[in-house]
């Protein structure tokens, strides 16, 4: 009896230890999908940086010149 009991405590771990670790492995591809976001969003902010340094020089060079 107690030995049945010992066997099924055992696979109910196994099957814990199972679950997370999918649930480990689907954070940690959260994870990697956030850091991509981040990294693209941080290329788009200094594409817009540098676009809107340049319309600004742009605008001020109109103005001086008329």
């Amino acid at each position: 009896m107690k030995r049945d009991q010992l066997k099924e405590q055992a696979e109910k771990t196994r099957e814990e230890a199972d679950q997370v670790k999918k649930e480990r492995d689907e954070v940690q591809v959260t994870v990697e999908v956030l850091d991509k976001k981040v990294e693209l969003l941080e290329q788009s902010l200094e594409e817009a940086r540098a676009n809107a340094k340049w319309s600004w020089r742009r605008r001020m060079k109109r103005a001086a010149e008329g």
